[in-house]
């Protein structure tokens, strides 16, 4: 997988967990979502494929 992929990954799990728009949920989205907050979990999954982990089993540790 590519840095993109592992981008997208990540986006598309944020988004998910963080689906619901009460003003709580709207404040971690800005929180979470804003620019610079990927690196760690791209680094879990790149490490998860590395070893050849199922990148579904880090999904919650990744973001």
């Amino acid at each position: 997988m590519s840095f993109t992929d592992y981008t997208q990954r990540v986006n598309q799990h944020l988004d998910e967990y963080l689906s619901s728009q009460s003003s709580l949920t709207k404040a971690m989205r800005y929180s979470v979502l804003s620019g610079g907050k990927r690196f760690r979990p791209i680094l879990t999954y790149a490490v998860a494929n590395t070893f050849g982990t199922d990148l579904n089993l880090v999904d919650s540790s990744a973001c």
